[in-house]
């Protein structure tokens, strides 16, 4: 099995996109913030992926106060 290719790297991306905005900022992680070796943010930075470059909801009080909004083709329940 090959894992090593551009849909495979595309795919981890988003993946990581999804990750990285449901963590902390990078400067109030705590992992970061005492060691230094925080793995998803390695990765974050591995596939050009931030806090401040995602389009979606991200980590917080501002993220749970506003509902997202629906995208095109999907129902709000």
């Amino acid at each position: 099995m090959r894992t090593t290719s551009q849909e495979f790297d595309r795919c981890r991306a988003i993946l990581t996109e999804l990750l990285i905005a449901d963590a902390p900022p990078r400067e109030a992680d705590p992992q970061q913030t005492t060691t230094g070796d925080n793995m998803l943010l390695a990765l974050a930075d591995r596939y050009g992926v931030s806090g401040e470059t995602t389009a979606l909801p991200l980590w917080g009080p501002a993220a749970v106060a506003t509902p997202p909004t629906p995208r095109a083709g999907c129902r709000a329940r």
